[in-house]
């Protein structure tokens, strides 16, 4: 199903956190509450990653690094939906390492970027991009630098990518051939910090909505279990089946605490590079087993769709390596241990 962002901003959904007078100011422990609603409601899991791509990976980056001419600048479109926002941050080669992040910057008069990013999510239908990139001549930490980029730049080629899941969430490579934008369209300062305060949002926030679609799809499972009989009554007096949802009520109920301290956090200004990792690894793993499970328990019925719990395996799966896979988030923790 395609998204109509102007329909989600119309409803407030695509700046919750924004504090820019075009947004709604919600903190990030009210807008992970809104957005874990949203997908016990319902919403898809595709819809729900898009917005948070374009929510907390680009209109945050914005609203945190910005000035305030570029808050008013680009604030509005992407609040209202008129024009859809994609973090560039991954290079081909390199993870999510931030010595080599695929593109490359030359300083002057303007700033030209040359190189390429990939799992761009929103890349195919985005109007602004947030790219990271390093100094051609200099690469370091220190010359990191965060661009603002609009699609409407020549020399920016888009090629849609095909995933497994999340297929209503457009994903692209997107490579830049010496596109030249002025040198105020740099978003904050240099160095590591720009890129880990737009990363510490996206990973503490954007797995938010699929807690919900986890506990939606969790009480229909526990549904079906306890309407449908055997010869001695509901199958749900079977621990094996009751255990099973037992355990996944359990780990979601201790994703969400973690997701609500992460966002509390957040909010808090503590340490959010170590928060946002812990967030992210506990909430994606538990996600991961807890679809897993539904579908091992629901055997041949998930296999034929029902529910769509083989979707939504198929869906959560790539969320382990959203925003840094697992490994990139046990660094993080463990630089702070």
């Amino acid at each position: 199903m395609t998204m109509d962002w102007k329909e989600y901003g119309s409803k407030g959904r695509l700046g919750l956190s924004v504090s820019h007078m075009s947004g709604s100011g919600k903190s990030a422990l009210e807008t992970v509450k809104l957005f874990e609603n949203l997908g016990r409601e319902g919403l898809s899991r595709s819809h729900l990653f898009s917005m948070g791509a374009h929510l907390f990976g680009c209109a945050m980056a914005l609203d945190n690094l910005g000035t305030a001419s570029q808050k008013d600048q680009w604030l509005p479109g992407l609040t209202s939906g008129e024009t859809v926002g994609a973090l560039a941050f991954t290079g081909p080669d390199s993870g999510s390492r931030t010595d080599d992040v695929g593109v490359t910057y030359k300083d002057g008069d303007d700033i030209i970027l040359s190189g390429t990013k990939t799992y761009v999510t929103n890349g195919p239908e985005a109007g602004l991009f947030i790219v990271s990139a390093n100094r051609a001549e200099k690469p370091s930490s220190l010359n990191l630098g965060l661009f603002v980029v609009p699609r409407n730049n020549s020399g920016i080629e888009i090629t849609a990518l095909d995933t497994y899941g999340l297929k209503a969430s457009s994903m692209a490579k997107v490579v830049f051939n010496e596109v030249k934008i002025p040198s105020d369209y740099q978003l904050g300062s240099r160095g590591t910090g720009g890129l880990l305060s737009v990363m510490v949002w996206e990973r503490s926030c954007i797995l938010a909505g699929f807690l919900g679609a986890l506990e939606k799809d969790l009480n229909n499972a526990t549904t079906h279990f306890r309407s449908t009989r055997d010869k001695d009554g509901p199958l749900f007096r079977h621990q094996g089946i009751s255990h099973v949802l037992a355990q996944i009520r359990a780990d979601l109920e201790a994703a969400r605490q973690t997701l609500y301290h992460g966002a509390q956090i957040l909010d808090e200004g503590g340490d959010t590079l170590k928060s946002s990792a812990i967030s992210k690894l506990i909430v994606s793993q538990t996600l991961v087993r807890g679809q897993q499970k539904l579908c091992e328990l629901m055997a041949g019925r998930a296999w034929l769709g029902e529910m769509d719990l083989a979707d939504a395996l198929s869906d959560v799966m790539g969320v382990l390596a959203a925003s840094g896979s697992s490994n990139v988030q046990l660094n993080a923790i463990a630089a702070r241990m």
